[in-house]
């Protein structure tokens, strides 16, 4: 549910020490819906991306649905990217937890339970906010019935990747975080202090801190 908008404070701080390029997935952030909406579907558009603008072997932040995204195209893909982190990455999908999930994206419960959620969505997505929470839920169902991403997949994932969390992330837990960081080659992990789930709560600073210390 966010776009590369919400990156931009961390895009200037990342500016110093390297060229940037935000990416926003169809559907988001006032992008024309793609007749697919599916995770795969984000996987072959980051891909398509990575291929226009010729960034085979760039360094990678995914934060939550873009890292899975990131390391499924990797691991799919092996060497089409050098080095990635995430942040806020749900790992573990499961029939019953995607139900639970995407029950809490239902447009009119959001309006009339969180009118200012639902303002923030549509001044980020546009009028198609909506259609947009209903098409995530519904991805979410079938990645639940059908997660890309496993500890035997991850695993076959050969660059190093640096899996990141907030101490107060209420989407992810710390379980699921370890487990898919201990599962990779060259995994590693980084907790992020007084850090909740929504992106726009993360200190940036700090952030750009973790990534360029990692990507040194």
């Amino acid at each position: 549910m966010g776009s590369a908008q919400q990156l931009t404070k961390l895009a200037e701080l990342l500016q110093t020490n390297y060229k940037v390029y935000p990416f926003t997935f169809s559907g988001h952030g006032g992008k024309a819906f793609q007749s697919d909406f599916s995770m795969q579907s984000f996987v072959t558009e980051l891909l398509a991306f990575v291929q226009t603008e010729s960034l085979q072997g760039a360094l990678v932040f995914g934060y939550s649905m873009g890292g899975y995204v990131a390391l499924t195209a990797e691991q799919q893909h092996p060497g089409t990217f050098s080095q990635i982190m995430t942040l806020g990455t749900k790992f573990h999908w499961t029939p019953e937890g995607a139900t639970k999930e995407s029950a809490m994206l239902k447009p009119e419960i959001i309006s009339e339970k969180v009118p200012a959620y639902a303002k923030a969505l549509e001044a980020e997505h546009g009028e198609t906010w909506k259609t947009l929470c209903t098409r995530t839920a519904e991805m979410m169902v079938t990645l639940g019935n059908n997660p890309l991403l496993d500890a035997e997949r991850l695993a076959e994932i050969t660059i190093p990747v640096r899996i990141g969390l907030g101490d107060r992330d209420k989407m992810v837990t710390l379980d699921e975080t370890v487990s898919a960081y201990r599962a990779l080659q060259h995994g590693s992990m980084t907790m992020l202090p007084a850090t909740p789930h929504p992106l726009d709560r993360v200190d940036a600073a700090y952030l750009a801190n973790e990534l360029t210390a990692f990507f040194a």
